[in-house]
């Protein structure tokens, strides 16, 4: 009689031992998904960066500090392509929590995002004195670096691109369809006005 009792014990302890090692396992390829979609992301740090260090520099008025800025910036993100090669990584990751075509905009908003800063660069370049900038540019650049980028630590929910892509559970727990297509069309909007 002992002996079914210590092979039935035996069995469920093998079987707790195998649950665990695959739960570890699931949430090692989940820890990786996120990790990527991290890195991914940290591209966004830096255009978001740049949208409020210019609108700090185009407030103090120095031409000479917003050209090295400018220049700094600008031979950064030549370099980037780094993201280009995980960006199918994150993407196909995304599909779990976006449809198609959410996961389209948030692409090509991120390659406007890249061609606007780009147009900035240009813009603000080596000719700065002759632009006309008030505080309406300046709110503007703000306003980008608050849709792109956290302004606030462990701000999860908010809508803002970073969050779109590093944490897509918290912005559909917190937010319908609907609110994310507002968005996505609201900094599209945004970065179009750049254009200008």
């Amino acid at each position: 009689m002992k002996k079914p009792i210590l092979f039935s014990l035996a069995c469920i302890v093998l079987f707790l031992v195998l649950m665990v090692g695959f739960n570890q396992k699931s949430m090692s390829i989940k820890s990786k998904a996120y990790e990527t979609r991290f890195h991914y992301a940290e591209q966004l740090y830096s255009y978001a960066m740049f949208y409020y260090g210019l609108s700090e520099l185009l407030s103090e008025n120095n031409q000479e500090n917003l050209r090295y800025f400018i220049k700094g910036n600008k031979i950064g993100l030549e370099k980037r392509a780094i993201y280009e090669d995980v960006s199918e990584i994150v993407f196909n990751d995304l599909e779990q929590y976006y449809n198609d075509e959410t996961n389209q905009k948030i692409k090509l908003i991120i390659t406007q995002l890249r061609s606007t800063t780009f147009d900035l660069y240009d813009y603000f370049g080596d000719r700065y004195e002759e632009k006309k900038t008030g505080t309406s540019m300046m709110n503007e650049l703000n306003k980008m670096y608050s849709m792109i980028y956290p302004t606030a630590n462990n701000d999860l929910a908010k809508l803002n691109l970073y969050n779109l892509i590093v944490h897509p559970d918290e912005v559909i727990k917190n937010h319908s369809k609907e609110q994310i297509d507002e968005y996505l069309n609201n900094i599209d909007l945004t970065l179009k006005g750049f254009g200008k």
